[in-house]
């Protein structure tokens, strides 16, 4: 996708990772410009097939349907709210994987959620997989939270 010269400043869009594909797909030995008003109007991202693609619009829904930009806690089941992980220090935002690290919370819900005791360990989560400028997966450290693999978001 080539920059877009004079598009409108006050749009509101993300660099979709179609633009990385196209980028990879050209010339390796080029880089290539993708205009992304979601930085600020007129900003534009580099693309090259040599590194992840940097969006800084990238976010993560929660469970209330709004965009976060490196959230500070994310609830896993919103369902419920019985785990989540907080505290978080993100780095590698806006790339295909960003990693934080912080403190896993569940619920035993022994014997019932109502009376089940709290935990909390420490914890390394990882996003990936954007879909119309969110991530839409979390995986992480803690067998009890990411037994079964990776997580959608919201879940």
């Amino acid at each position: 996708v080539p920059a877009a010269a004079g598009a409108p400043g006050g749009a509101t869009a993300v660099v979709l990772a179609e633009a990385l594909a196209e980028a990879q797909a050209a010339s390796p030995d080029d880089a290539h410009l993708v205009w992304a008003p979601a930085l600020k109007p007129g900003a534009v991202a580099m693309l090259s097939a040599h590194q992840p693609a940097v969006t800084y619009g990238v976010g993560l829904e929660n469970c209330a349907r709004n965009s976060q930009h490196e959230p500070a806690t994310v609830i896993l089941f919103c369902a419920d709210g019985n785990a989540l992980v907080g505290d978080l220090h993100w780095s590698d935002w806006g790339s295909s994987r960003a990693t934080a690290t912080g403190v896993a919370q569940w619920n035993t819900c022994v014997p019932s959620c109502t009376s089940g005791v709290w935990k909390n360990a420490k914890v390394t989560v990882h996003v990936f997989r954007i879909e119309r400028g969110l991530y839409t997966r979390i995986t992480g450290t803690n067998d009890t939270l990411f037994a079964k693999g990776p997580l959608t978001l919201p879940s």
